[in-house]
C-alpha cells in the first residue's frame, strides 16, 4: 500500500474511534460496593455491606477520627503521629436503623497499657460519637486497638 491509501485509511477510522469512546465515556459507571466479612466465635460469617458516605459524613468522620486520635495520645502518653485511627459506617444490606460506626485503632508501639487505660480509650471513643445528634452508634464489640505485637480490645 502506498502511503496516501495509509493515511486515508487512518482518517476514516477517526471518526470510528471517536464514536465509540463517546458511547464508552457515556456508559454508566459500575457501582463499586464494600463487605466486610466478620467470623463469629462460633465460626459462622457475618457479611456487611458498607454504605455509601456522601462528602458531608466524610468530613464527619474525619472530625470524629481527628478527637480519637487525640484522646488516645493523651490517654496513653504517645505522639498524636503514633495513633491510627479509622473509623467507618456499616450497615447490612437491608438496615433502615441508625448508622452503626466500626472503629479500628493501631498505636506505633510495642508498650502494652494497663486494662483501666484501654477501658478509659473504649468509653472515649464510645463518648467522642455519643456527642452529636447525628445518630450514629458505636459498640465496645465494633471497637479494635491494636499495639504493634498484640490485640489489646
Amino acid at each position: 500500500m502506498n502511503s496516501k491509501s495509509k493515511k486515508t485509511i487512518l482518517f476514516s477510522m477517526l471518526p470510528v474511534t471517536f464514536a465509540v469512546s463517546y458511547y464508552l465515556i457515556g456508559q454508566p459507571k459500575p457501582e463499586v460496593t464494600s463487605e466486610l466479612t466478620e467470623i463469629l466465635p462460633n465460626g459462622e460469617m457475618k457479611v456487611s455491606i458498607m454504605k455509601k458516605v456522601d462528602e458531608e459524613t466524610m468530613k464527619w468522620l474525619d472530625e470524629k477520627k481527628a478527637n480519637i486520635q487525640s484522646l488516645i495520645a493523651e490517654q496513653t502518653g504517645l505522639k498524636g503521629e503514633d495513633v491510627l485511627v479509622s473509623a467507618t459506617s456499616e450497615s447490612t444490606v437491608d438496615a433502615t436503623k441508625n448508622q452503626e460506626i466500626a472503629c479500628s485503632v493501631v498505636l506505633r508501639t510495642e508498650s502494652t497499657f494497663d486494662n483501666q487505660i484501654i477501658q478509659n480509650v473504649v468509653d472515649g471513643i464510645i463518648n467522642v460519637f455519643k456527642q452529636d445528634s447525628v445518630g450514629a452508634t458505636i459498640n465496645k464489640e465494633n471497637i479494635v486497638i491494636t499495639n504493634n505485637n498484640d490485640v489489646l480490645h
